[in-house]
């Protein structure tokens, strides 16, 4: 990923607000996958029954808008394995958070495309598994 994005932590911690779909809290039985700007404004979200169906309806949704992805963060509700971090650096997607620990097959995936990966995002803290630099810590 050639991009240099970098996230201000507020953004990725606002995120948090639009984990909960109202067919998740009627259910409990779907995953959510969204795109969150830089300044933390939901651009498109998607719930589905898989974490990786959720994943490629909001990819191919931003892309059917024209939405710079490269300007956007990938958050899901899902642990994230490689093919899941691979699916967003081959769109363009800078950082990928979640609200749960990745598996370590997306950690090292991470690491090679040059992806953020954030796990055990929460209000007010979050695990940077890899490439930290894109979250801004000055």
């Amino acid at each position: 990923m050639n991009s240099d994005t970098v996230f201000d932590p507020e953004a990725l911690f606002a995120g948090n607000g639009y984990l909960e779909s109202d067919t998740y809290k009627l259910t409990r039985g779907t995953h959510l996958a969204a795109l969150i700007d830089r300044e933390g404004k939901l651009a498109v979200q998607i719930v589905d029954v898989g974490r990786h169906n959720a994943v490629d309806k909001v990819v191919s949704t931003a892309l059917l808008r024209g939405l710079d992805l490269s300007q956007h963060y990938m958050l899901s509700t899902g642990r994230q394995p490689a093919y899941m971090v691979t699916k967003a650096a081959r769109a363009g997607i800078p950082l990928v958070a979640t609200k749960a620990m990745p598996f370590d097959s997306g950690v090292e995936a991470a690491k090679k495309m040059n992806i953020c990966l954030v796990g055990q995002l929460r209000q007010e803290s979050m695990l940077v598994f890899a490439n930290e630099w894109r979250v801004n810590t000055t």
